[in-house]
């Protein structure tokens, strides 16, 4: 790994995967946020490529991910609506009007914050971390930096863009999205997110008819209850030759 003790902040300590990107551990268990081979192209692969195949299928895109941590799905969020307003008619992309949204939720206030301030443009702890990974957005998938930001900011504005706060048993969907990010810690940090009477509950508050999620992991709570909500659940290839990964779709019609 390069340089695995590149900065540090309370709670976290920032390091580079092998890609050169960067990813967080979280202090007390020293747990990594990403496969350490490649932060930047484990999100790629798992959450952005996903998304993009939602909305070319269904036209709009309502996202729920569940956890900040970096921001990476959120910058990938708005590269990808970057690329739907600056697609030519007729391309896989265009939409006459494209509804979009993202809702997340992050329970850290440190994370939250470091990341408001890197939109507003305000002094933040991790702002080398948050450019870097924007030029690595920037260099793969030809959407600069600043109109990331400003692609979130408006999002924000305009009510698109939202912290939902602490995901628990009683939390409540502001609407039912056709796009789940499933990214919390391991079942080792957040034991609760991964029960399977837990997930029963929050696919059925937060999944449309219409809907896909993706995930990191291939836990069998997740897949029983993928399946008990009538989601057709299929095993992939981990990133880097980590184990297997779950995609599930589900459709009305």
């Amino acid at each position: 790994m390069t340089n695995s003790n590149w900065q540090e902040f309370p709670q976290y300590h920032v390091f580079l995967t092998e890609d050169g990107s960067p990813s967080l551990k979280f202090g007390p268990t020293e747990e990594p946020m990403h496969d350490l081979k490649g932060a930047f192209s484990e999100s790629l692969a798992i959450y952005y490529h996903p998304m993009k195949e939602v909305f070319e299928k269904f036209g709009q895109l309502s996202v729920l991910s569940v956890g900040l941590g970096l921001g990476y799905n959120e910058m990938l969020f708005a590269a990808l609506l970057a690329q739907i307003n600056n697609a030519p008619d007729g391309s896989a992309l265009s939409s006459p009007s494209p509804d979009y949204s993202l809702y997340y939720f992050e329970k850290n206030e440190f994370l939250i914050e470091q990341f408001d301030f890197w939109l507003l443009g305000k002094t933040t702890t991790f702002q080398s971390t948050y450019d870097l990974i924007g030029s690595f957005i920037e260099k793969k998938l030809g959407i600069a930096v600043e109109e990331i930001k400003a692609q979130l900011r408006k999002c924000q504005l305009e009510g698109r863009l939202l912290n939902l706060g602490e995901l628990h048993l009683d939390s409540k969907a502001i609407k039912k999205c056709n796009c789940i990010l499933y990214d919390p810690f391991s079942s080792r940090t957040n034991p609760e997110l991964w029960e399977e009477k837990f997930l029963n509950l929050f696919l059925e508050e937060f999944c449309a008819e219409n809907c896909l999620l993706t995930s990191y992991a291939s836990k069998g709570t997740l897949k029983r209850a993928l399946k008990n909500k009538g989601f057709v659940v299929e095993l992939l290839p981990g990133h880097a030759g980590k184990r297997n990964r779950i995609v599930a779709w589900r459709y009305s019609c």
